[in-house]
């Protein structure tokens, strides 16, 4: 289900519920009890060299394939599972959960910029949570391995690896 609507009380309160460590994750990269995969458009972790070659300088046209190449998976992960963007509302110091509606509420950053604008979503049906990250590389946190197998076939379909 894809739309793009603050959630109720209740239902903000549920994904809470579900993730009560979220914000130690969503601001530290520290999840307590999660495992980590890591999504890339990569078959490995770069090296230092492969990074400066593959990273630095590349054109406008490579950085907008990688880019939709993610932006992609990330839809169909929103179509297969019900997805929250998650917000950090700076007024009331809060995180707030928004369905995703279309293709225009995912908008990645630009792969070297820090991570105060980047897409972090929560699925509570998975218990997991997926955060854009940089050099085209993204993090899936989860604390089930059962759940793992449609996600991993997500990946492989979309032509993305977990690295």
């Amino acid at each position: 289900m894809c739309r793009n609507e603050k959630l109720l009380a209740s239902e903000t309160r549920k994904i809470k519920r579900i993730f009560p460590d979220i914000d130690s994750l969503i601001v530290d990269d520290e999840g307590l009890e999660y495992k980590e995969y890591r999504i890339s458009i990569f078959t490995h972790c770069l090296t230092r060299e492969e990074a400066n070659k593959l990273l630095d300088n590349i054109s406008k046209n490579i950085e907008r394939i990688r880019t939709v190449k993610l932006q992609r998976f990330i839809l169909a992960l929103c179509k297969e599972f019900d997805s929250y963007l998650i917000i950090y509302n700076q007024k009331k110091k809060t995180f707030e959960y928004k369905q995703v509606m279309s293709e225009n509420d995912i908008k990645l950053s630009h792969s070297m910029v820090s991570n105060g604008n980047r897409v972090k979503l929560v699925i509570p049906s998975l218990k997991a949570v997926y955060l854009e990250n940089w050099d085209f590389t993204h993090l899936f946190y989860f604390k089930n391995k059962k759940i793992l197998a449609r996600f991993e076939y997500l990946v492989k379909k979309k032509g993305l690896y977990i690295i």
